[in-house]
């Protein structure tokens, strides 16, 4: 393509005020110069764009002359549609670099793993997309759909240390703003893709996806998740458990513990009691819930725990009482001491 002015097909998406309402569409034509192999586009246009509500989603077609009367459907030399994939390119890294560009998906109350994930100055709060401040809650959830703000019935609907307040998700801010979120973040983990066992719900790291490390767990135990583990060999827990290195079989109730409730072993051998779904039953601590390492084979390629988890064997799941046709079965909010 020679120097001169040139014009490129933009496709517009007007934004939708509900994720249900549909996309209205538009197309545009912008011109753009060559002059010397560099490309020259009209940024202020982007800039009006983005105030009166739109995004920039995809950039089209290439073609020559300056008229708007220039048909879409026209032939286009490789150099042509080279020139073209510069445009694209230059147009995106403007517009996302200036925050112009509105990820539909990655806005507000969108699921998210990292800040990345997330529109503008957003950040990733909670498994969700949300404003510094938006929230009251202070602790990472991964249960997606019952996270800060999602709706609620019993406490059993929350991830985490999160209760049911009004019918929504929250932390407990009666109680220096944080509930049993008390225990901060250690640091992050990079997640690797490595072989990983998905037996009982278990999740699989991504690469290049931060997944948060603790060392500690919160000081009160009556607000736990109680996850599904087989302790067996070949199961979804991995190496032999860290007290003793054994595997167990599925019909022996034993659990295995956040970090930081752990404790670097203090509870190994110990029976604890747990109470969920309006039962009790005990269970014996023979492995650590690993809240700082995972996405490797120790770790049956699953990512770090969460620093609330109980994770328990099939068999204690059947003492409380829930079976495999519950909605609540490997995520149940439960309590515990010993």
């Amino acid at each position: 393509m020679p120097d001169g002015v040139h014009q490129s097909l933009i496709l517009v998406i007007l934004v939708p005020k509900h994720n249900d309402e549909k996309f209205s569409v538009l197309y545009e034509y912008k011109p753009y110069r060559k002059d010397d192999n560099f490309f020259y586009f009209d940024q202020p246009n982007i800039f009006n764009l983005a105030r009166r509500g739109f995004i920039v989603a995809k950039v089209g077609i290439c073609g020559t002359g300056s008229s708007q009367d220039v048909p879409i459907e026209c032939e286009y030399t490789a150099q042509e549609l080279d020139d073209c994939e510069h445009v694209i390119k230059q147009l995106a890294d403007y517009s996302l670099s200036y925050g112009l560009v509105r990820m539909y998906g990655h806005c507000a109350g969108d699921p998210c793993s990292t800040y990345n994930d997330c529109d503008g100055s957003m950040i990733c709060l909670n498994g969700k997309c949300g404003d510094v401040g938006s929230t009251v809650c202070n602790t990472p959830c991964t249960w997606i759909d019952h996270c800060c703000g999602d709706s609620c019935s019993t406490y059993d609907d929350c991830d985490g240390s999160l209760i049911c307040v009004n019918g929504k998700c929250s932390s407990d801010s009666s109680s220096n703003g944080g509930g049993d979120g008390t225990c901060s973040p250690s640091g992050v983990l990079q997640g690797t893709h490595t072989l990983c066992n998905t037996e009982n719900f278990s999740t699989c790291c991504k690469s290049n996806v931060n997944y948060t490390q603790y060392t500690c767990s919160p000081s009160s135990t009556s607000s736990a998740i109680l996850t599904l583990n087989s302790f067996r060999e070949g199961g979804d827990g991995g190496f032999g458990g860290a007290c003793y290195g054994a595997f167990y079989p599925d019909t022996q109730r034993v659990v295995a513990l956040s970090t930081g409730w752990f404790n670097r072993g203090s509870r190994c051998g110990k029976m604890i009691t747990i109470h969920g779904n309006g039962k009790t039953t005990t269970a014996e601590v023979v492995d650590e819930c690993d809240s700082v390492h995972g996405c490797d084979d120790e770790h049956a390629g699953q990512p770090p725990c969460r620093n609330n988890i109980v994770d328990g064997s099939p068999a204690v799941w059947q003492a409380l009482g829930v079976s495999k046709n519950d909605p609540r079965y490997g995520q149940l909010s439960v309590s515990w001491n010993g």
